[in-house]
């Protein structure tokens, strides 16, 4: 059709108007989802299509004056995934664009649609409006999964505890979802749920609506080494597993001034435990004692009586123990509290060590004190 402008005083213009045959799409809708996701709205598009018929080249309204169109929209697999309006759930739902728009509504609630996921599989999501052409990108395939459970892999000394972490791989539906966690050898490695309660061989972990995380511990037994497999179930999930390593635990003096002078005021310092870096050399991570073990005592021994002795509240001399309780990787970091300090006494030079039977010593568990006049 050719489009003439006249006016007064003015030569007239023209312009050539090309009326296609409309097109339409489907947008907005996620092609990889979860049986546990919420329902994923999407939008029926409509505009002129490219040269090909391929895609959409550009959108344009339902003219002033003009008729909404209503688009069908159908799922190939409904029990893969079902759609969603405001009064229809099915494989077959219809949508409305009015006078104005170039797509439906974006949510349910205005009169939109969404597809609910309800099972593992695939389906094809595809719109169709009469007089429309349905370009190909009017039809999408939507992959269901069921989702996992992911947990991470980590390194506890035996007789000690560290925590991990667990995810969803969709947030917790209504009502929540239990995940168990399993030991699949609790004499070597148990699992808790804090930092406070005694590990056993399964907890049940309680992850509330919306939440996709949750965190547990892992405690090492007393003596022991090895490889474990901790293993999470959940209802609506695929199994996760982690793999808890158990290694020999280790320990280091930490605080204590390298350089000091004689009469000087007594230096507190401690020893701390924990998981040792591949070639022993140092500490790689600190770990507390395990809730429910063993406190363990530590040996902490001066080379050279003249130079110096180690105070603790009830010792004094060249040799004295300290405690680590439970819940923690340090000893006291003050003589009042049970800790132990080192008392300077004259000038020379002294090696102060920390050793805990079973544990290893690490080379920074000995200290090298120089004493100066």
């Amino acid at each position: 059709a050719t489009v003439q402008a006249t006016a007064a005083g003015y030569t007239d213009g023209m312009a050539t108007m090309t009326v296609a045959q409309p097109a339409l799409d489907v947008i907005g809708l996620t092609t990889t989802t979860t049986t546990l996701s919420a329902d994923d709205p999407f939008l029926v598009r409509i505009g002129i299509p490219n040269a090909t018929n391929q895609f959409m080249s550009v959108e344009q309204a339902i003219r002033a004056g003009g008729t909404a169109v209503t688009a069908t929209v159908t799922s190939s697999a409904p029990g893969v995934g079902q759609l969603v309006t405001t009064p229809l759930t099915g494989q077959t739902v219809t949508v409305q664009i009015v006078p104005g728009q170039t797509r439906s509504p974006s949510t349910v609630a205005t009169g939109g649609v969404a597809l609910d996921p309800l099972t593992a599989g695939a389906t094809t999501v595809s719109g169709t409006i009469p007089g429309f052409i349905a370009l190909p990108t009017a039809s999408v395939t939507v992959t269901v999964n069921t989702p996992g459970i992911t947990l991470s892999n980590l390194t506890v000394g035996g007789g000690l505890q560290d925590n991990s972490s667990g995810f969803l791989g969709a947030p917790a539906p209504a009502g929540g979802v239990t995940v168990t966690l399993t030991s699949s050898n609790p004499a070597v490695a148990r699992v808790a749920p804090n930092a406070t309660t005694p590990g056993t061989a399964s907890i049940d972990i309680t992850v509330n609506e919306g939440f996709g995380s949750f965190s547990y511990y892992v405690q090492g037994v007393e003596g022991a080494t090895g490889t474990v497999t901790v293993r999470a179930t959940g209802s609506g999930y695929t199994d996760g597993t982690a793999t808890a390593t158990i290694v020999q635990p280790a320990l280091d003096v930490i605080g204590l001034t390298t350089t000091t002078t004689a009469g000087a005021a007594d230096d507190p310092f401690l020893v701390r435990i924990g998981i040792p870096n591949a070639t022993n050399q140092f500490m790689s991570v600190e770990q507390a004692i395990r809730a429910g073990g063993t406190a363990v005592t530590a040996t902490v021994t001066n080379s050279a009586s003249a130079v110096g002795q180690l105070v603790t509240s009830t010792q004094t001399g060249q040799s004295v123990t300290v405690q680590i309780v439970p819940g923690q990787t340090r000893s006291p970091s003050t003589v009042a509290a049970g800790g132990v300090a080192f008392d300077p006494l004259a000038a020379g030079t002294t090696m102060v060590s920390g050793t805990i039977p079973a544990f290893i010593t690490l080379p920074t568990a000995t200290v090298t004190v120089t004493v100066n006049p």
